[in-house]
């Protein structure tokens, strides 16, 4: 199993690749607990190519995962989650995490979050139909996650 970190702005990237099993769990687990517990910012885990062989691996996942959610008292934005995995997760972490189709749509959704308050209190009529992005990209020169190339 591969770990990779990407930084995208304040947002960090988990990119977790190969097999997860009885073998590499426990490795896993001490690992992220380790690393994440550092990290300043947002997190994104990428699912998309990771495996999980067994019960052990997905155990030592969702217990790695609860730890991180403990130490940074916040909830964590995965993509690229197997529907069956993500129905295990969603029982789990109810609330605590959300799931994205793609990096993109994960990203845009932290800068939704971070921008919303200067939205919120411009002068705009409230009752004009504004597309946020659109607004998001004019007042503060910010990039349209949804338009790039994965």
């Amino acid at each position: 199993m591969e770990a990779s970190v990407i930084v995208r702005g304040d947002v960090r990237i988990i990119n977790l690749s190969g097999v997860l099993d009885i073998e590499s769990a426990q490795a896993f687990q001490k690992s992220i607990q380790k690393h994440v517990q550092h990290m300043q910012g947002p997190i994104i885990f990428n699912l998309k190519q990771l495996n999980f062989v067994g019960s052990t691996g997905i155990k030592s996942f969702m217990e790695a995962i609860s730890c991180v959610c403990e130490q940074r008292q916040a909830g964590l934005k995965m993509f690229g989650v197997k529907s069956e995995f993500q129905r295990i997760f969603s029982v789990k972490f109810k609330n605590t995490i959300e799931f994205y189709e793609t990096e993109n749509s994960a990203l845009a959704s932290f800068r939704s979050y971070t921008h919303r308050m200067n939205f919120l209190e411009t002068d705009t009529d409230p009752n004009e139909d504004i597309n946020y992005l659109t607004w998001l990209e004019q007042e503060h020169n910010v990039m349209n996650y949804e338009d790039m190339d994965e």
